[in-house]
């Protein structure tokens, strides 16, 4: 089918988990690989503890590798449980992305205004305030940017997914939602600086 992406942190918390692991391969509906490959990863390993598969060159395909504590009486019983757990999660993955791709980034900007980062720092749209303001002043002393208008966008989007419905349920996605939507919105090039953030 492909080759099992093995990340040494979910090896370790499946080992640990099991004292019989007995893996199971399955598959999740095609449909799901429109989503950005982090959102599925994601969504498998931090909810589901599951594998994803890969083929020759990389790209992610539609099955998954569950690790179970011992063989199955059925294991095709289990399979299609582990589907029907994964098909819900990916389900959900899908409805907050969609939900998010309606919300223009300005109006993400907009709710930062409504979620307190530090009750003496204020808000986290204060905070990207002072980094877009931190940034301009960084970059007349050090010269490092060309575009100054460039590294403004970049500081003033860099905390705009945290308003995102992606990221409340993923938190870990921070910074690879925002540049994904970046991209989406026509602002390719900061994407990289905010994934990077």
């Amino acid at each position: 089918v492909g080759k099992v992406e093995i990340e040494e942190e979910l090896l370790f918390e499946n080992a640990n988990l099991v004292e019989h692991p007995f893996p199971v391969l399955g598959s999740f509906p095609e449909e799901f690989l429109e989503l950005p490959a982090p959102l599925i990863i994601t969504a498998l390993k931090e909810h589901q503890r599951y594998f994803c598969v890969r083929d020759a060159s990389g790209k992610l395909l539609n099955y998954f590798v569950a690790v179970n504590n011992n063989l199955a009486k059925n294991p095709e019983v289990v399979r299609r449980g582990h589907e029907r757990v994964t098909k819900a999660r990916l389900e959900d993955a899908k409805f907050y992305y969609e939900r998010d791709l309606k919300v223009p980034l300005e109006e993400m900007v907009e709710r930062l205004e409504g979620v307190v980062y530090h009750i003496k720092c204020g808000t986290l749209k204060d905070k990207t305030e002072r980094l877009i303001e931190l940034s301009l002043f960084l970059d007349e002393c050090l010269e490092l940017v060309p575009d100054r208008e460039l590294l403004k966008v970049a500081a003033k989007f860099s905390k705009a997914d945290l308003a995102s419905e992606v990221v409340k349920e993923f938190p870990s996605l921070q910074g690879v939602m925002g540049s994904i939507y970046l991209k989406k919105a026509g602002y390719g090039d900061v994407a990289q600086a905010v994934y990077e953030q």
